[in-house]
Order: structure tokens, then sequence, then C-alpha cells
């Protein structure tokens, strides 16, 4: 009978190997210079990297081929770092749904805007971010919050590619930082995929196969 349920839990998790391979994990990291004006002179600016000089994004989708948008996300978060350390974090999207963000519900289709090319032979794949557009206008919205904008499309001019980083509290316009990638080394994005391994499942399943080997062996001494 113990042969019987491990055989059938090791075929089990077999079964199930292709399911933990085709779940995959990535991280993108900005790392920025900050310059200029992210607002059209609505609000003081810092070129301060201790204001902001690294983007961590972390996301999960179900998709391994092709091109992931904001819909495709199962989850997604975006960190903010500074020279001296840890400033922001937004977790935009949980279980496939968009989370609020200073107390203001935000949509997927609408507010939280996202592009990321697998097919991509670079380490830019990560092309387009904003985890809002309009939100913060909203009297209703509070505490402080980042709005974070990336435009890295592969195929724009190189002053088209850019990132705007700025800081509200209680909706109002705090601090703003722009980059561009105007040719200086001061924009750049790289990008790592780390697949939830199918080698877990295998692993057990090898485990059990050595407990049925060695409950035969023990039986037949």
């Amino acid at each position: 009978m113990r042969q019987f349920f491990a055989c059938m839990l090791v075929g089990a998790m077999i079964t199930l190997a292709p399911i933990g391979a085709a779940a995959l994990s990535y991280e993108s990291i900005i790392t920025f210079t900050p310059q200029g004006d992210a607002t059209d002179g609505q609000g003081p600016t810092s070129t301060d990297e201790a204001d902001g000089n690294r983007i961590v994004v972390r996301f999960e989708t179900p998709l391994n081929t092709g091109v992931v948008e904001f819909d495709d996300l199962d989850f997604l978060s975006i960190t903010l770092f500074g020279s001296e350390g840890f400033i922001f974090e937004d977790v935009a999207i949980v279980d496939g749904m968009a989370t609020p963000l200073g107390g203001v519900q935000r949509e997927i289709d609408f507010d939280i805007d996202f592009l990321f090319d697998i097919e991509l032979l670079t380490t830019d794949r990560l092309v387009f971010l904003d985890n809002d557009f309009e939100l913060f206008a909203s009297p209703d919205s509070s505490g402080v919050v980042y709005n974070i904008f990336m435009n890295n499309s592969q195929f724009a001019d190189p002053a088209d590619r850019f990132i705007d980083v700025v800081r509200y509290v209680d909706g109002e316009i705090d601090l703003a930082r722009s980059v561009v990638a105007d040719g200086a080394d001061n924009f750049s994005v790289s990008s790592s995929v780390v697949p939830l391994p199918a080698s877990v499942w295998m692993m057990f399943a090898g485990l059990f196969g050595v407990f049925l080997m060695r409950g035969r062996s023990t039986r037949a001494a």
C-alpha cells in the first residue's frame, strides 16, 4: 500500500512540474542620475542622489514569451532607493488586482501602465513603466507617494527615453526629478529572469523514489 501511494505522489509531482516551470518572476533594476525638472516648474526639483538614484521593479507573470503588459501581471512592486538607502515601495498589483496608493484606488488599465519585452536579447527588456497617471491630482490622496514614469523604448530617440520621479505629499507635488537618456551614462536598465524551477518538484519526486527503493531493499533483506 505504501508503494502505491508513493508512486501516486511521484506521478503527481512529475505531472505538476510544468506548472511550476510556467510561472516566472522578473526583476529589473533602473539606475539613474537625477537631473532636470519632471513637472515643468510645478514643484521644487532635486539632483541629490539621496532623493533617488535606483529603482527596483519586481513582477510575476504566467507568460514566458512575447510582450508582457499590465493586464498580464500577477504581481508588481516598484521600490525606490537613494544613495542613503530605501525610500519608498509601491506594491502596485497583487494577485492580478491593482492596489490603492495614497488611499485612492487605481485601475490597471488606466492608472498602471507596463510593458516588458521578453523577446529582447538585451537587458533593456523593461520598456515602459507607470504606477499612475493623474491619480495624484486627487484631493482624496494622502501621505507621501511617488509617481514613477519611464519610457525606455528601443525605437525612441535617445532624448525621448526618460524617467520621471515625482514625490507627492497629500496630493501636492513636493519634489521632482527627471532623467533623460541623452547619451551620457545617466540612465541604465538591467533585467533578470528568475523562473520558479520545476527542479524543485523533480527533487521531491527523486526523494520519494529513493524512499520507495529503500523500502523494497529493506523488505528484500
